[in-house]
């Protein structure tokens, strides 16, 4: 489906566009002993650019992921489905060390495409996969589950989105809406067997939507702190024994600002950005009493040509940790603690990194662009 592609290209665009200072990985073992580090993203296709097209049509990205820094075609690996030409990854989990990936196959001649699960050597296509909209892959106890919308035709001929979940082998299931005809979803988890999702949940008027979070496909709403206005609604999510921690922008107080908070079981807890510039939180990670969260915060920057540039952020417990900025213009996309070493990734200046306990490393692309969506750890194979 050629909206699935402009969604892809346009994602890839975007990613490949006084501070408190906190410890982190206190007693913590030695970086990296024993695992893999994995890091899904994409880089661009050197052998195919089109300099007279407009960016991003003339530019083809693989899917790759970065296993210890070195980059592998994921498509050289697993192949394409039976009938298409290319194969995209969405989004990637490890079940008992075997990777596990979600991705969307594109037909060329038919202009088509649809969603596919790959796992233990075959493709399992998604029922109604060609209208899948934000899909995210959770672990389930060693089966997965996708989380993401369909799309469909609602009233005055606008697209809407409704939120949905497949099974193992790409059943389908629609999940609660509780009397509202559009939603945003932004994150997915599972934990203990339960799945979570969050996003946002309106009507007609988009202005009006609240928070939503999804438990096993029933739905929880919450209105913004004040009843300000959320645009995101909640835009991350992560478990922890009985606790449920998820972030959310909305306006702040001053015009044109936002307000970034973390929100504990239904409550906000902290306020990571007030009165920021376009503040956004990617990702959530929780490691016994320790929250990470990250993402990023426009920040004006004076004597360049452009206003404001954007700034990777981690904010652990709600203070902002120091880690590398590089040339600047990032964010971080996801975050894993293991062995209490802090583990993200992300981009710096339009090229993937991976950040481990602040220092980052430049993941190796084609020309510098290249970006990376999300890293994993792995114990190495005995």
């Amino acid at each position: 489906m050629k909206r699935i592609i402009i969604i892809l290209t346009a994602i890839i665009a975007m990613a490949c566009t006084t501070k408190t200072k906190t410890n982190v990985g206190e007693n913590r073992k030695d970086e990296g002993a024993g695992k893999d580090i994995y890091v899904l993203g994409y880089v661009q296709d050197t052998t195919f650019i089109d300099e007279n097209a407009e960016f991003p049509e003339g530019r083809i990205y693989k899917s790759v992921y970065w296993k210890n820094g070195i980059a592998k075609n994921i498509s050289d690996e697993i192949g394409t489905p039976d009938g298409y030409d290319m194969f995209t990854v969405w989004d990637m989990v490890a079940i008992n060390g075997k990777l596990v990936y979600l991705g969307v196959a594109y037909n060329k001649l038919k202009n088509e495409s649809t969603f596919f699960i790959w796992k233990d050597g075959r493709f399992r296509e998604l029922d109604g996969g060609s209208e899948v909209n934000t899909p995210k892959l959770v672990d389930i106890g060693g089966d997965v589950a996708v989380v993401g919308c369909t799309e469909k035709a609602g009233s005055q001929r606008y697209i809407i989105s409704i939120p949905v979940m497949w099974d193992n082998n790409g059943k389908k299931k629609t999940l609660d809406m509780e009397g509202y005809s559009n939603c945003d979803l932004h994150s997915a988890f599972a934990h203990n067997g339960d799945v979570y999702a969050c996003g946002r949940v309106y009507n007609d008027d988009n202005t009006k939507g609240v928070g939503a979070i999804w438990k096993n496909g029933k739905l929880t709403t919450y209105t913004a702190p004040g009843g300000r206005v959320t645009m995101y609604g909640f835009t991350t999510i992560g478990v922890s024994g009985n606790d449920i921690y998820t972030t959310m922008v909305c306006n702040s107080d001053s015009p044109n600002t936002s307000d970034l908070t973390l929100w504990k079981n239904g409550k906000p807890v902290e306020t990571l950005v007030r009165g920021g510039d376009l503040p956004i939180a990617h990702c959530i990670a929780i490691n016994g009493n320790d929250v990470y969260v990250g993402g990023s915060e426009n920040k004006r920057v004076e004597g360049k040509d452009i206003e404001t540039e954007s700034l990777a952020r981690i904010w652990k417990n709600g203070k902002e940790m120091k880690i590398d900025q590089g040339k600047g213009l990032g964010y971080v996309s996801s975050i894993v603690v293991d062995e209490g070493n802090v583990y993200a990734c992300g981009n710096i200046d339009f090229g993937g990194v991976l950040w481990t306990n602040g220092k980052h490393m430049d993941l190796p692309g084609a020309n510098g662009m290249d970006c990376a969506k999300k890293v994993i750890i792995v114990p190495k194979k005995q």
